[in-house]
């Protein structure tokens, strides 16, 4: 369906301890969709602890209307219990920021919690708990792992969602392809890819 295609653009430069992140996403089409823009930051605290802050500009447009310019931030913490164990929680708009910044709607206020935990070397497991208000609660269980070069393979399911997640690694090249099933919608496709280089350990 084309009024749920959806396109992300993703950077993430890293400084040392410090992350600067920037991306670009639209999801719907033309005669409706939304446009975020997003600007964040993010340092480590020794090698335990972790934080990031994002702030976002949103534009709702559909076909005979004018345009709604809202701005909204996030917060994220995480913290390594122990080389194989991650904790990790975020909260979106914290401050209750309105769509259209004078408008009387505010922005749903958005909270997680989650846990990674990597048993094996190639394999990771993670348990993410979001809350939306107003909403539902959401619950999801990932797995990713990486069994042989250049495949990565992850699945998840939630009280929404089941999905599958196909990766290829090539060097500093990723391809991938996903797919979502939508418990009351349908199933939904996803293929991306990337670049990226890491630091040197």
């Amino acid at each position: 369906m084309k009024e749920m295609m959806s396109a992300d653009v993703v950077s993430n430069i890293n400084l040392r301890k410090n992350i600067l992140l920037i991306a670009v996403n639209h999801y719907g089409y033309v005669n409706y969709g939304d446009f975020k823009l997003t600007a964040g930051y993010g340092r480590n605290f020794g090698d335990r602890f972790a934080m990031t802050a994002r702030i976002f500009y949103l534009m709702a447009h559909a076909r005979g209307y004018p345009p709604r310019h809202s701005l909204c931030a996030d917060f994220a913490f995480a913290y390594k219990v122990s080389p194989k164990l991650l904790l990790d929680a975020s909260v979106y708009n914290p401050f209750l920021l309105h769509y259209g910044v004078t408008d009387q709607e505010v922005i749903p206020l958005e909270f997680a919690i989650g846990c990674t935990y990597m048993p094996l070397r190639k394999l990771l497991l993670s348990l993410t708990m979001l809350k939306s208000l107003p909403g539902a609660w959401e619950v999801t269980g990932r797995f990713m792992t990486h069994p042989v070069s250049p495949l990565l393979l992850a699945a998840d399911c939630s009280n929404n969602h089941l999905g599958v997640y196909i990766g290829l690694l090539y060097k500093k090249f990723l391809v991938s392809v996903q797919a979502k099933w939508y418990y009351r919608i349908s199933v939904s496709t996803e293929i991306g890819g990337g670049w990226f280089d890491a630091p040197k350990q």
